[in-house]
């Protein structure tokens, strides 16, 4: 009996849209690679100090809320790869100190490849003191569809990015790594057959309502009962859902409840945390929405038309250029361009938005598959 390979896929938890990614690999794997693979998904955020995880986690929530112009100096400032390692020693000493329990990890599991959704996990992995683990192939899936220089890293196996562009301007920077163009992996419940009249009637919706879906990424950070107010405030869209998801952020949760009987032209309907993403977007007419990598892709295999609204400067503004470049939404700069964009989709004829052929997921596994015959 051939013996099982070990695959680690690990995450950060800093955005929703990594763990997701890595969820999408470890769902699949477990499905279609069962006599093949011992599966194990773990984020890198549970085994760093307790200290750390807290620094990074708030840290980054904070910056994207209240100081957005900041992050894109820092996004900036470090897509530069000669800038990234002045850093390399500093980091690496921080790595080696922070996550001692993941390295135990490594040396307990002994994975024969290491799947990583955000490149921190692979440089923690390469800065180890122990050599063993230098050994362990590695393969970076990009989650976005812009390319940033902290995705360079020396002696990995595989990238995994979403459009040939990236694949491009990777050949451009003579990055030595074989890149394969396999878009963002999407957990398999998005590919799913789903009767969307059956999912309105689960969730008492009449057939006839428009439905307008506003999420605010997992963390809960779009300010979403602005957004709210404003389309109740628009009576074009007179007698339409709008179902909010607030994410994990309670605060924003309880301001929309307060919201839902004082509105005077839709039906509002709030939620919070939930694993029923796909029954929401499967729902809706039109979906507004932070664009993440992986709400973008979500929705393009939905073939659900995507109005981006305040991208995280960096990442998400190449998500929001790549949604209306290919035709896959619209990106709204203002609340008068959000009430327009969503009129605009009600009133044009059903078109289709994306692309659900690929399934990126399964293409990934079946490279590494290949790479560990």
């Amino acid at each position: 009996m051939t013996k099982k390979k070990k695959l680690l896929i690990v995450s950060v938890s800093a955005g929703a849209g990594h763990v997701q990614a890595a969820r999408a690999i470890e769902e699949t794997a477990k499905a279609q690679y069962e006599k093949e693979y011992i599966v194990e998904y773990v984020d890198l955020m549970d085994y760093v100090s307790p200290a750390l995880k807290k620094a990074i986690v708030d840290a980054y929530g904070f910056i994207i809320k209240n100081a957005p112009n900041v992050w894109q100096y820092i996004y900036k400032k470090t897509d530069n790869a000669d800038r990234l390692k002045r850093t390399d020693s500093l980091m690496k000493r921080v790595n080696q100190l922070t996550a001692r329990r993941f390295y135990t990890l490594l040396d307990s599991f002994q994975p024969d490849h290491i799947v990583c959704t955000h490149s921190f996990p692979a440089q923690v992995v390469q800065q180890s003191k122990n050599r063993e683990h230098h050994y362990i192939p590695i393969s970076l899936v990009v989650t976005d569809y812009g390319w940033h220089s902290y995705w360079i890293l020396q002696d990995i196996s595989n990238y995994f990015v979403a459009t040939e562009k990236m694949k491009w301007e990777m050949m451009y920077h003579k990055i030595p790594t074989p890149v394969y163009v396999t878009g963002i992996p999407v957990r398999p419940v998005f590919f799913e057959k789903k009767s969307t009249e059956q999912l309105k009637k689960k969730y008492n919706i009449s057939l006839k309502e428009k439905v307008i879906l506003v999420l605010s990424g997992g963390q809960g950070l779009g300010a979403s009962d602005e957004v709210v107010k404003y389309i109740d405030s628009h009576n074009a869209f007179d007698g339409a859902r709008v179902i909010v998801v607030a994410g994990s952020n309670k605060i924003l949760f309880n301001k929309l409840k307060k919201l839902e009987d004082k509105m005077k032209h839709i039906h509002l309907g709030v939620v919070g945390w939930t694993e029923d993403m796909d029954e929401y977007m499967r729902m809706a007419d039109v979906i507004v929405s932070k664009p993440g990598g992986s709400t973008t892709s979500e929705c393009m295999v939905l073939q659900k038309p995507l109005i981006a609204m305040n991208p995280i400067p960096g990442q998400e503004e190449c998500n929001a250029f790549h949604i209306v470049e290919h035709d896959f939404g619209y990106r709204a700069g203002s609340i008068e361009d959000l009430l327009y964009y969503i009129e605009k989709v009600f009133k044009q004829k059903p078109k289709v938005f994306g692309d659900k052929k690929r399934i990126a997921a399964e293409e990934i596994l079946k490279i590494i598959n290949k790479n560990l015959d």
